[in-house]
Order: C-alpha cells, then sequence, then structure tokens
C-alpha cells in the first residue's frame, strides 16, 4: 500500500522524524532528518558531532560512507565506522542493532529499507545519477539475509519534487528512457524529473507493497536545505539517520496523511544532491 506522510517541523526540533510507529514498525528503530537550521552535518563539520552528543548516540555506533552519486551498497558487518566512511558508496545495510545508519542530502532522496519481520534495516542516498540504488539494495535484502519483498517497508524522504526540478531536455529524456514517463514531466517547453515517481516505480516492479512517501519539497519547504535553491556556495548537506535512539525524545515526527492526502488529526511523536 502506497502511502504519504507529512514532515511537521517545528522553532524548537533539532530533526524532523518520520513515526516509524504509524507504518506498523515494531523495531526499535528512529529515523529522521536534521533541519536546515540544525546546520551543516557533512562529516567534516563540527556540527554533526554536537547532533549526535545531543542524541546520545557515541561516535562508535555512527555509520557513514564515502557518498559518490553511485549506486552501490555496503553490507556493514563487521569493522569499525571509520573502516565503512572511506568506502566509495551511497548505501548502508545491516542486521546490528547497535549500529546508526547515516547518509547526507541536500535535494537528492533519503531511502530507508526497514524488514518488518527481521533486525534488518538501511539507508540510502538517491539522486538522479543514483536512482535504482534501491533496487541494489533489495537484492542484498533477498540474497544476504533471506528477507522476502513483502515483508520489506520502504519510505521515500524529502528530496526536491517535480515541481522544482527542472533539467535540460538531455537528461529528461535519458531519465525517461531509463525509468518510464511517470518518473518525469513537461510543463509548457521546460523538463522536470521527478524522483519519487522514479522510485515508486521501482518498488512496485521488485514487489514491494510497503512504500511511504513524504510530500516535503526541499526547494520549496525552507525549513530543508536545497542545492538548488540555496546554491554550491550556501548549501548545506542535511542528516539522514535510523537506528536503535532512545536517549532523545523532542524530534517532531512524520505522521501518514493516507493514499488520498488527508493530513491525520493526531500526529504521533516516538519517545522511547540535485
Amino acid at each position: 500500500m502506497l502511502k504519504y506522510l507529512s514532515l511537521p517541523t517545528g522553532k524548537k526540533k533539532e530533526f524532523a522524524e518520520l513515526s516509524l510507529k504509524e507504518l506498523d514498525i515494531r523495531l526499535p528503530l528512529r529515523a529522521g532528518i536534521t533541519l536546515k537550521k540544525t546546520g551543516n552535518m557533512k562529516n567534516t563539520m563540527p556540527g554533526r558531532n554536537s547532533f549526535f552528543k545531543l542524541l546520545g548516540i557515541d561516535k562508535s555506533r555512527i555509520y557513514s560512507c564515502c557518498q559518490t552519486h553511485s549506486k552501490r551498497v555496503l553490507d556493514i558487518e563487521n569493522g569499525s565506522p571509520k573502516k565503512y566512511s572511506s568506502f566509495k558508496a551511497d548505501g548502508l545495510i545491516t542486521e546490528n542493532m547497535d549500529a546508526v545508519l547515516t547518509v547526507t542530502v541536500a535535494d537528492c532522496l533519503p531511502l530507508f529499507i526497514i524488514d518488518r519481520t527481521k533486525s534488518v534495516f538501511g539507508i540510502l542516498h538517491s539522486g538522479w545519477k543514483g536512482t535504482g540504488i534501491i533496487l541494489n539494495a533489495i537484492s542484498i535484502f533477498r540474497s544476504k539475509y533471506n528477507c522476502r519483498p513483502e515483508d520489506l517497508q520502504v519510505i521515500i524522504g524529502p528530496g526536491i519534487g517535480s515541481c522544482c526540478y527542472e533539467v535540460e531536455k538531455a537528461r529528461y529524456e535519458s531519465f525517461r528512457s531509463q525509468f518510464g514517463s511517470q518518473s518525469v514531466k513537461m510543463a509548457g517547453k521546460r523538463f522536470y524529473l521527478d524522483l519519487k515517481n522514479a522510485n515508486i516505480c521501482l518498488l512496485l516492479e521488485a514487489g514491494i507493497d510497503h512504500i511511504a512517501v513524504v510530500r516535503d519539497c526541499t526547494f520549496c519547504n525552507q525549513d530543508f536545505a536545497s542545492f538548488r535553491r540555496d546554491g554550491p556556495v550556501n548549501y548545506i548537506h542535511m542528516l539522514a539517520f535510523i537506528g536503535n535512539i532512545h536517549a532523545y525524545t523532542t524530534g517532531t515526527s512524520a505522521h501518514d496523511t493516507t493514499t488520498t492526502g488527508r493530513t491525520g488529526t493526531n500526529p504521533t511523536y516516538d519517545t522511547p544532491e540535485a
């Protein structure tokens, strides 16, 4: 079933949280994305360490990779976070419930994957160049962890929408040829990509039944960072994360707006590059 989520933000919030319980995820996981005002979450920036300290997460639990807009996914087994941080990839998967998996985004999509029946989860960075990385991740879930497509929940996080992702005709035509007519749109003589629809189509073709999509466009919504809107000099990296996090309880949660887009009356708050 396809669900749409909203990501409410607030003045006192450091990150927007996805309400996994509303998606019937019973694993002790939390997932979210930092807001623009929280600062630059690039690996080399001090604000990143401050954010994890705020959440009470020791750096020995935090995994990342060297993102290159690729379709490569790393399976996190043994080894320190420092070891994996030097590997060129754009996705992480693990069954280690002590791990907190992270990617950075600033218009590209953060994709979250969780097996509802096993302690296996992952996170991906998916821009136009990396569209299709979701299929590589699903392949690892199936071949390595024997996960069934019907047990996987995929959440497509906030990213630049088709309302704002204007591209040149050549990229439009190339993307359409790879991912179908639903992955693009035209407005007059202008050409646009729809990254979210492209991933939805790939997931449906792969037999994934549980798909949730955050509606927010990072270009439109000033609470989020956007490479396209803010420019190459002023943009910052937001941090998308998923893991077993209990210490911090004041993030704001995404809530279900149903397949018709109607906003739920009571948002639930968990407490346990284009």
